[in-house]
This record gives C-alpha cells, structure tokens and sequence, in this order.
C-alpha cells in the first residue's frame, strides 16, 4: 500500500529526470549551431566599374534567394555567391531593393541547401548574439556579442544616418566584409543582419531587424526578377568628395558684417579663449604617454579624459612625439591668438577686423545651411581622402572639407579656422551603410580679406616668445602681468564661474579681479575647483 502510494511521484520524478536528459541528448552547441548556420552564409564577390568588392550574404529560402545589404552590391554589374565548400553562384539579379534599410532581396541559381530561419521576434536588450560573414575578405569569420540596445529610425537618424526600419544595436565586433551577415540568436534564428561598422568608435555596430527583413521579403513574393545591370548597377556606391565647394561672396559678406558688430564682444570672448587654451597647455604638459597601453585598439595619436568623480581634465598621448608635436601645435595656436588680441585690443580698424575675421570670429551656426563662422574646437575622427575628414564639432560628426589632411590623425585638434555650411551630403565608406551628414567646407582666409576690405597677410610672430622651450612643466605660458588675460575661475561644485584675473593669495583666500574691471572680489581658495587650487599653488 505504501508503495502504491508513492507510485504517481515516482513517476513524476523519473519524467521530469528523464526531460532534463531528453533536452542535453538534444542541446545545439555554439559550436554546432555555427556549423549548421554557416552552410547557409556566402561571401559576396562583386565587380564594377568602381572597381569590386566583398561582402556577405545568407540563404532565405531553399531556392537559392538570398538577402544581403544594398551597399554591398552597390554598382555591381556582375556579382557571385561563394559558399563555404567552395561552390559558386553567379548573382542572377535582385527582387527588391531597400536603400533605407539597406535590404536586397536576390537569386543565385543552387539546390539542396537549407536556408536560414528568420526570427518574426525582436531580440531583448542582453541577449547573445553571433555574426557569420567574411569581415576584410576573411571567409566565414564568427564573431559573438550581446544585443546593446534596439533602435528605431529617429534616433538612427540624430546620429547621422538617413534610415527607415527598426535597428538593433550590438557589440560584437563587425568589419568591411560583415555586411549583409546574419546575426543570430542562441536558437539559430537570425534576427538582424549585420549593416553598420561605426566610425570612429569601437563595439558600435547595428544590424536591420529581422521583422523588416520578414517584410522584405514578402515584397519580393510579387516583384519580377531585375538583373544587376539594369538595377542596382545604377546605385552609385560612392559619393564624389573631395571637390572644393565654392562659397558664396554674399555669405562671407554676412559673416564680415556680424563680425563688424559684435567686434567689442569677440574681443571680450578671445580672452576669455586665451585663459582656456592656456589650461589646456598645462594639461597637455602633464599628460601621459601610454594610450597605447590604455585603449591599444585607437588609431588616435591623442585622447581628452575626465575624471568622472574629479572632473579633473587629463590627457593621454600613444608616446613622447605625439605629446611633443601635440604641445608645439597648442603653443603655435595660442601665439596666433595673443598676436590677434594685442592687435585688435587697440580698437577696429580693416588690418584688426580682418584678424578677429581669420583667427577669431563668431561661433559657426552648423543648423544655417550656406552660412559662414569660425569653428573654435574640432577634434578629427577619421581621414578619409587628401582633402576629406570626419570630424567632432561640438559632439556631433561631420564631413569636413579641408584645404588638405596632410598630416592630420584621429584624436588631433584641427587648427581653429572659418567653414561654410555647405549643406549635406551622402558619404560612402565601403562595404557600410551610406550617412548623411552636414558638409562643412574650409574658406580660404584670403578670400575673406578681400570681402572684408584688406588683403593684409597675418601678422609673423616673434621670433622670441615665451611660448618657446621644450615641452615640460615649466615651459607653460604665463602672460607678462602687463598682458594678464586672467582665467576662467569655476567653483568646487561647478554651479559658479567667473572670469578674472588673480590678484594675490594668502594662502587661505585669493584675491580676484573681474576681467571687465567690475569688480573685485575675495574667494576661500577650499571654494575653488581642483583645477584653479593647483593653478594658485604654482
């Protein structure tokens, strides 16, 4: 009796015993899944008159259709589809091309291999993710990562890019040769594929979703089959950078004249820019020379940190010739500025107005399109051609085109100059999506000059100045009291600044004068940001 009692929970247990066994006998390794999944993927082979190029792609359906991204075969007047024993396909043509989601919906003639199955499901933020493709030519590479975040088209679209779609955001690492990848999940359904490499960061990549690629490919069911040469052979695969844009002289005109106005006002603002860029000069010249060792996947030559619970400002060099070629350039900039300042502190004539025109303008208005202003702070992303970069202008990117890059790296400081807004442009990066950005175009100083009422050159700095001597502590520039600037004097929570110029300290307190001669005011040195204390202690 007892035994029969316990029976029905014996049996209970041996069921569920027997269901763990069930599903480990039956578990898809990684290892596995990969192996199954990447028998669907192929490396896309594509030639042009642009030249070729490569790119992936992964089976859809038995047939032989086939997704990959439309960048991918961009301008392509003939393409093939290798898979990873080898055979290959020629690319028959395409059913449907989705620039907007970079989404190409195609046909290879093959038989008997199994194609992929699609997730109808978005993937939650935190969930692993794999990509299969042929990153920089190397077949069938996988690469594992976790899903970042999910992004719908507005916010695609204030980073940059001109996109419809919902995009999910990873860290695995994606390269040229990636795109038009599936990104799978852990049950071996492909919910993205692999579209956008950032540029300029590290583990910011995206693929378009799975749910738009279901919709694709419902499209494709009613659309007649569109060889390549006389469908997307006609998208050009890359934007025509490079040429100078012309600037109009009615907006170079404006500038002068804004200029004209607000003279008295950009002078008061050069010297506060002066205060500041001689901090950064001693930033610089207590900065390290290990970025390599910090972050060694940076092709930047120098880096900006701060501290997060400090605030402190620290820079961080790849080793003692950067450091060195970083200082001379900061020096060389602040000398240009204090020549500019002594000069038009005497008053407007055409010789200063031209000056604070070409070394000093107003603040550059990126949301005007064809309007001119200086551009203060710029930080280079990457170089792109002899006359093209991408560049950080008040944290947002743009396409900026340069009297020349030459000797411009990513992390280096452009030197301050004046930009035309010259609208938006396209840019291709190969085998990644098309970004839509603002193009800034460089003004030649002499046409400026010329509009302005003065072909007066700039004057040469002197051949003795304390900016001069080699990098270190002690070659910071302090202005000879006479051409005392002051500084921008910020308190310890940061909720206070104030523009002044130190009178005296006791040790406990320092005494401040108010640049405009306002006033003059006594300060707890306790009070006082980090920064300003190690400021008065030298």
């Amino acid at each position: 009796m007892f035994i029969r009692c316990l029976l029905p929970y014996c049996i209970a247990a041996v069921t569920i015993i027997e269901g763990i066994a069930v599903t480990d006998l039956y578990a898809e390794s990684l290892a596995d899944m990969m192996e199954r999944c990447e028998k669907s993927v192929v490396r896309i082979n594509t030639s042009g008159e642009e030249g070729s190029a490569i790119g992936s792609g992964y089976l859809i359906d038995d047939s032989g259709i086939f997704a990959t991204n439309c960048h991918v075969l961009a301008g392509a007047t003939s393409a093939n589809a290798v898979f990873s024993d080898n055979s290959s396909y020629p690319i028959l043509g395409t059913y449907v091309i989705d620039a907007k989601r970079d989404i190409v919906i195609a046909k290879i003639n093959c038989s008997g291999i199994k194609a992929l199955r699609l997730s109808n499901t978005l993937p939650r933020k935190g969930e692993s993710v794999t990509a299969i493709g042929a990153p920089l030519g190397l077949d069938f590479t996988v690469t594992n990562g976790i899903v970042s975040a999910i992004r719908n088209a507005d916010q695609m679209k204030e980073s940059g890019g001109q996109v419809e779609g919902t995009w999910i955001q990873i860290d695995a690492s994606l390269s040229p040769g990636n795109s038009g990848g599936p990104l799978i999940n852990s049950q071996g359904e492909v919910v993205a594929m692999s579209t956008l490499a950032s540029i300029g960061f590290q583990n910011l990549n995206f693929g378009i979703s799975s749910i738009d690629i279901l919709a694709t490919i419902e499209k494709a069911k009613s659309m007649p089959l569109t060889p390549l040469s006389k469908g997307i052979a006609k998208i050009q695969p890359k934007s025509q950078l490079g040429e100078d844009i012309a600037v109009p002289p009615t907006a170079i005109a404006a500038y002068v004249e804004e200029s004209r106005k607000n003279f008295d006002r950009l002078l008061s603002a050069l010297k506060q820019d002066i205060s500041r860029e001689q901090e950064t000069l001693r930033e610089m010249n207590r900065g390290g020379t290990n970025l390599g060792y910090f972050d060694p996947q940076t092709d930047a030559s120098v880096a900006r940190f701060t501290e997060r619970l400090s605030g402190e400002v620290r820079y961080m060099f790849r080793n003692e010739v950067a450091k060195t070629t970083a200082i001379d350039l900061q020096k060389r900039q602040l000398r240009e500025m204090l020549d500019t300042y002594t000069l038009c502190r005497g008053g407007m004539t055409t010789k200063s107005l031209c000056e604070m025109l070409c070394k000093a303008g107003g603040d550059l208005d990126t949301r005007r399109s064809s309007t001119v202003g200086f551009v203060k702070a710029a930080t280079c992303g990457v170089v792109v051609s002899e006359k093209i970069a991408l560049i950080d202008y008040q944290e947002r990117p743009y396409i900026a085109n340069l009297h020349s890059t030459a000797g411009l790296y990513p992390g280096d400081r452009l030197l301050p100059s004046v930009f035309f807004v010259a609208g938006t442009q396209t840019l291709e990066v190969e085998n990644r999506i098309p970004l839509t950005l603002t193009v800034l175009q460089q003004v030649d100083e002499q046409h400026i000059r010329k509009i302005a009422g003065s072909d007066i050159t700039a004057p040469e700095p002197s051949m003795s100045s304390p900016l001069d001597g080699p990098a270190t502590e002690s070659s910071v520039f302090e202005p000879p009291a006479s051409q005392d600037f002051g500084r921008l004097w910020t308190s310890r929570d940061g909720k206070f600044q104030v523009s002044a110029i130190l009178l005296s300290s006791d040790g406990t307190s320092v005494k401040l004068r108010r640049t405009d001669n306002s006033q003059t005011i006594s300060v707890p040195i306790k009070m006082l940001s980090e920064s300003d204390q190690r400021y008065i202690a030298k």
